[in-house]
């Protein structure tokens, strides 16, 4: 591991390139195959032998999750200095120490497995289910690399796009066009908050309402507030109140009353969101405490698409929405962004393209761990005297 930190720092440059397909499926073949000549050469060859011993197993396994928890710890991606920035701290899963310590922990468990596999004994499965999940864990993260993409796409209503842009600013062409065909947000209700003035901190008691009639009455603390009318949708006229309207730049406003139990002091006034155009408005009760309306936070936002597969193949439509992706011929499609500032109204919509062809494969040693560690729970329970 200190030469291939050596070789790292000598040969520079921005990480290892990892292969495609087919070039990285051949490679995973050559490796699989290395592994089963290792394992036929064991018995004449003692540092092969060693391979399958729990010190170096133990020493290549410490090896590989300390460079994962660097690699938790140093951002990823980020230009550094000093140290981190020599051995590539900052790109460590594209180094050569992580290739390295990768290689020597799938040899190991490679080799192991298949020491264990023939005679096959099923107090073993256990055995074989845990190292076997973990070798396709690793075999499919570092071969399945080079697959890998992730980008982001800007759609609007004029074009069908299929290009996206990766982290690098790197072009991903896409098997697909896409174009929005439609984009809306489901919002939480709007809040009316009582503040202490001037602090800004929430007074005791926060109500929320959802404002669901154009009239109602809450209590805030010592006031009793009456919401005379209620516009989800609004515009200022001109002369201090709110009028009703859809489009760009509105904000939600509220006409109140509020009287206080303890002083009977009464208080009226429009209250409003912050828009593109407009300053929030709130209404001053005493020296104290100030109403305030909060803006609608997004609950859920969703784009519909029109897809264009290709030719003669027609155009289909796909709806993708926070937490659930659309798929697509082996793409992930997730609602990533909008116009922020447009809101409701944006005529814009980020959408991720992600795709992982490597992925069941990892998955499948996820399921092979889970299922090797209920195997070896039952196989205690069994015979290790817990069951009655």
């Amino acid at each position: 591991m200190l030469l291939a930190f050596v070789a790292q720092v000598l040969v520079g440059g921005d990480g290892l390139v990892m292969p495609s397909w087919p070039l990285n499926g051949a490679l995973n073949a050559a490796f699989i195959c290395a592994l089963l000549l290792l394992h036929f050469l064991k018995p004449r060859f003692s540092v092969i032998k060693a391979l399958t011993k729990i010190p170096l197993a133990l020493a290549s396994m410490a090896m590989f999750f300390s460079l994962c928890i660097i690699a938790g710890i140093v951002p990823q991606g980020d230009r550094v200095g000093g140290i981190a920035a020599l051995l590539k701290l900052s790109q460590i899963t594209t180094s050569l120490p992580f290739a390295v310590a990768g290689v020597i922990l799938m040899t190991c468990l490679g080799l192991t497995v298949l020491s264990r596999l023939w005679p096959f004994r099923l107090k073993n499965l256990p055995f074989l289910l845990n190292h076997l999940g973990l070798f396709l864990i690793i075999n499919g993260m570092y071969f399945g690399a080079g697959d890998f993409r992730r980008g982001m796409i800007m759609l609007s209503h004029e074009n069908f796009v299929n290009r996206a842009r990766d982290e690098q600013g790197r072009s991903i062409f896409l098997p697909f066009a896409l174009k929005l065909n439609s984009f809306s947000i489901d919002h939480f209700p709007v809040e009316l908050t009582l503040l202490k003035t001037g602090s800004g901190e929430l007074a005791p008691k926060r109500v929320q309402s959802r404002f669901v009639l154009p009239a109602g009455k809450l209590q805030l603390g010592d006031w009793r507030v009456s919401i005379d009318e209620f516009l989800e949708e609004a515009r200022e006229d001109g002369e201090g109140g709110f009028v009703g309207i859809s489009g760009l730049g509105v904000v939600s406003a509220a006409r109140v009353s509020a009287i206080n139990d303890t002083t009977s002091k009464q208080v009226s006034g429009w209250v409003c969101t912050r828009g593109t155009n407009t300053s929030a408005q709130s209404l001053v009760l005493n020296e104290r405490e100030t109403l305030l309306l909060e803006a609608p936070k997004p609950r859920q936002y969703r784009s519909e698409l029109k897809v264009k597969l290709g030719a003669g193949e027609g155009v289909k439509d796909i709806v993708v929405e926070v937490n659930h992706p659309g798929k697509l011929g082996g793409w992930q499609l997730y609602q990533a962004s909008y116009d922020v500032r447009a809101g409701a109204h944006s005529r814009v919509s980020g959408i991720e393209v992600v795709r992982d062809p490597w992925l069941p494969v990892v998955y499948a040693g996820i399921f092979m761990l889970m299922a090797g560690s209920l195997q070896l729970l039952r196989q205690k329970s069994l015979f290790g005297g817990v069951a009655r």
